[in-house]
């Protein structure tokens, strides 16, 4: 933990001297929750790409229970971003937000999307705010079952849809059990900008405090 914070605290002055790269430059705020290439492939499955975003051929629940244990013993929470591969809104996600050259860096993160306060808050705990993160091909048979089984597809029905609409983000607290998500209730009703989404899914799951002093609209 005490590396995490000098981790942060190098990230942040880093960031103070130099602001135009153009590329993110540091550790970036979303780590993959698990080595896809650990796992092996459904007996059988067929149509996986030569470099997939979302794998086809690999089963969702042995991903999840990995990347909730690795949550669970590191106290760090978990994102899962429901999709697939074939999906244009889930790549557009994947290549600015999440890896790209637009992607959230530790040290952007804790400066743009946080408030002072809530910054503060993070460094003060010293804990790793990097987010871990696992991708689940929600088309796929293995995906659907665990996204029924967690709860996620009861959320989607709550909120209006015959099915998850994607990409379609939650994040967990592996030691609370809170499972959040921000996909929208109808109109007006969902964050404006990706950042507000993830920082609102960390406070309503217990890793940051609440912070009313930015507004974080809804469009």
């Amino acid at each position: 933990m005490r590396r995490a914070f000098v981790a942060l605290a190098a990230a942040l002055a880093f960031a103070a001297c130099s602001q135009e790269a153009a590329a993110p430059q540091g550790p970036l705020v979303f780590e993959k929750a698990v080595d896809y290439t650990a796992f092996q492939p459904i007996e059988g499955c067929t149509g996986e790409r030569a470099k997939p975003t979302y794998f086809k051929c690999l089963d969702a629940r042995e991903l999840y229970d990995a990347a909730v244990i690795r949550a669970e013993e590191e106290g760090r929470p978990l994102m899962i971003v429901w999709g697939f591969d074939e999906c244009p809104s889930c790549m557009k996600l994947e290549k600015t937000e999440l890896s790209g050259r637009k992607a959230w860096t530790v040290d952007r993160f804790l400066r743009d999307a946080l408030t002072p306060a809530q910054r503060d808050a993070a460094i003060a705990s010293q804990e790793d705010y990097r987010i871990l993160t696992l991708k689940i091909d929600v088309r796929r048979p293995s995906g659907a079952a665990l996204a029924e089984e967690i709860g996620v597809t009861d959320i989607a029905h709550s909120r209006g849809y015959d099915r998850i609409r994607t990409p379609f983000i939650t994040l967990t607290n592996a030691d609370t059990g809170a499972l959040v998500s921000q996909a929208e209730l109808g109109e007006g009703f969902r964050p404006c900008t990706r950042s507000d989404e993830f920082v609102r899914n960390l406070v309503e799951a217990g890793f940051l405090p609440d912070d009313p002093s930015r507004d974080r609209r809804m469009c």
